[in-house]
């Protein structure tokens, strides 16, 4: 144990399955078949392996947005805001314009506490696309529903 019982043991069966599976993605050289692989994890639910398998993806082309957003969205729902948040950031580096990755980026100051800033972050997502996405929109009600 590193300290406390709370700390990551490393050689819990979760971690050493963790290992297992970052080991088996770094055999994998083909960055588009493994994101369409991350993909298909990411619909049916397994966002901790697609998060991985989006690691290795970005190892081979450190330049894929989608794949970036793709990591962001899979880290929220495992609940690592700031992992989350840093992989929307890479991507608002490359296009700070793109509102998927803003609003990637506002759930995540969000859910880290920084509620005011990541309203204000989602309101210029929502402005970039003229108030017209649904999924932007929802997450707004989300925030505003969860503010008080």
């Amino acid at each position: 144990m590193n300290g406390s019982i709370y700390s990551e043991n490393q050689y819990c069966s979760y971690n050493l399955a963790l290992k297992e599976m970052k080991e088996k993605y770094s055999l994998c050289k083909n960055d588009k078949s493994l994101f369409r692989l991350a993909d298909a994890l990411m619909r049916r639910g397994d966002h901790q392996e697609a998060a991985l398998a989006l690691e290795r993806v970005l190892q081979l082309d450190p330049e894929n947005t989608e794949a970036m957003k793709e990591k962001g969205y899979c880290e929220f729902m495992c609940g690592n805001y700031q992992l989350c948040l840093d992989a929307n950031e890479k991507a608002l580096q490359q296009n700070a314009e793109d509102s998927y990755a803003l609003d990637g980026y506002a759930l995540a100051l969000y859910q880290m506490g920084r509620k005011k800033e990541g309203l204000e972050k989602m309101q210029e997502a929502i402005e970039l696309t003229g108030g017209k996405d649904p999924d932007l929109l929802q997450d707004l009600h989300y925030m505003l529903q969860n503010s008080l």
